[in-house]
Order: structure tokens, then C-alpha cells, then sequence
């Protein structure tokens, strides 16, 4: 991996971690936001963020394969097809997020979710560019807002999410402390 934070934490070594140099370059958003929000939203200890798993109203499933997760989520949405669900290592929600993948097995499959959550990110920093233009904001405090955003644009549960996800930021001091500084949200 090129990324000298990453490279200390081996995110390769993990189902995840693997595809983050290609997602972050085909998106243009920081590896360590990526790892950092995959890691907050399906971690599972020393596996890191895990790619077979749904949330389902803050009750974590894990599944030992994709073909496990896949038959839970059909039962689930047999039950309710409205069913708000959270899938994959960016642990999209189903009910905003699948109109954008062709099938629950694309949602399911490990670099597409990356990919549509990093996009996600991507959309969510140009956003908070636009809304905070006149602050003349850093990048780095930019993606702070993206990353919480990610979580809830509701001010207090994205800025608690910032806090959560900012544990797993593999990264220098100066950098961390820019992107994940005490939210001044209004």
C-alpha cells in the first residue's frame, strides 16, 4: 500500500482493507477516511471490517460468507420489503443505497460496496465544501463534516460518530487532530 498510515495497520491483510488503494483512487477520498468509516460501520475486532454483515435497528449480524448474508437479507426483505437494513464493510442501508446497485448480491460483493460508500463520502464533502465555502474550511475538517454526515446529517449523532470513527484513523498526529477536531456544528 502507498499510504504510510496504512501500511502500519495492514488494512490489506483484511476482506475489506484490500481493495481501499483502489477505491480511494477511483473516488478521490483519503484511504484513511475509507478505513476509518468501513472500521467504525463492520468492524469485528481483529478481522477488522467485515464484509458479511447487516445491521438491522443496531442488532450486528455476522455471517461466515457472502452467501450466508445473501439468504438473510431474502428472508428479511420476504418478511418486509421496506426493511431498513445496513450491508457490506460501508454498511450501506438498503432502503437509500440499493436503488444504486442491480441486485442485493452486487450490494453484497465486497469492492462495490466500498465503492458506492466512498462515492457516498465523496458526495458528502463536495456538499459540506459548498455549505461551509464561506468558512474557507481545510480539507481535512471537511471530511470530518463528510464523515459524520455519513452517519446522520443530524449535527449532535454525526458529531458523536465522528468521535467513534475517529479511533480507527491510521494516521499522523497533525493530520487526525485536523480532521477530527471538537465539531463546531450549528
Amino acid at each position: 500500500m502507498n499510504s504510510p498510515g496504512l501500511a502500519r495497520s495492514n488494512p490489506d491483510h483484511t476482506l475489506c482493507g484490500k481493495y481501499i488503494e483502489k477505491v480511494s483512487k477511483e473516488t478521490n477520498v483519503p484511504p484513511e477516511v475509507i478505513w476509518a468509516v468501513a472500521s467504525a460501520e463492520s468492524n469485528l475486532g481483529k478481522l477488522g471490517p467485515w464484509p458479511w454483515s447487516v445491521n438491522i435497528r443496531g442488532k450486528a449480524f455476522y455471517f461466515k460468507s457472502q452467501k450466508e448474508m445473501i439468504t438473510f437479507i431474502h428472508k428479511k426483505l420476504k418478511k418486509n420489503p421496506h426493511i431498513s437494513m445496513d450491508i457490506g464493510c460501508m454498511q450501506l442501508n438498503y432502503l437509500y443505497h440499493g436503488h444504486k446497485f442491480s441486485n442485493i448480491h452486487e450490494m453484497s460483493n465486497i469492492y462495490e460496496n466500498m465503492l458506492v460508500g466512498a462515492r457516498y463520502l465523496r458526495q458528502l464533502f463536495e456538499a459540506n465544501q459548498h455549505t461551509h465555502a464561506h468558512k474557507k474550511l481545510t480539507k481535512n475538517r471537511l471530511w470530518g463534516y463528510a464523515v459524520g454526515d455519513y452517519h446522520s446529517q443530524q449535527s449532535s449523532r454525526g458529531a458523536q460518530y465522528i468521535r467513534r470513527t475517529s479511533k480507527f484513523l491510521m494516521t499522523t498526529p497533525a493530520w487526525y487532530d485536523d480532521i477530527f477536531p471538537e465539531p463546531d456544528f450549528p
